[in-house]
């Protein structure tokens, strides 16, 4: 029940190391991982050795994929991505404004 409420920070820095990741169907994963392309996702045993097992066999797929996922976590987290949103908050709150709005 525990790691169900839990954020996938582990995850995310895997992901801006450039690793490629397996990860359990819990959380946010759903959102953060696009099977196959960004990280796999494993639901039973089966999937989990599948993975695994297909990452530790080829080098270039763990490359792609983690390449992959630190382009799509670049996107999504970086302060590139975040930056110009968190000024335009606040100045709009300097100027009194609905930070929403900005």
């Amino acid at each position: 029940e525990w790691a169900r409420g839990k954020c996938s920070l582990k995850l995310l820095q895997y992901m801006s190391a450039g690793l490629a990741t397996v990860s359990s169907p819990r959380g946010s994963v759903a959102d953060i991982v696009h099977d196959g392309e960004n990280g796999f996702v494993a639901a039973t045993e089966a999937d989990w050795v599948a993975r695994l097992g297909a990452l530790v066999d080829d080098a270039a797929l763990r490359a792609r994929v983690g390449a992959r996922a630190r382009e799509w976590l670049v996107s999504h987290y970086s302060l590139e991505h975040w930056g110009p949103r968190f000024v335009a908050v606040l100045r709009a709150a300097a100027r009194g404004e609905d930070v929403r709005d900005a």
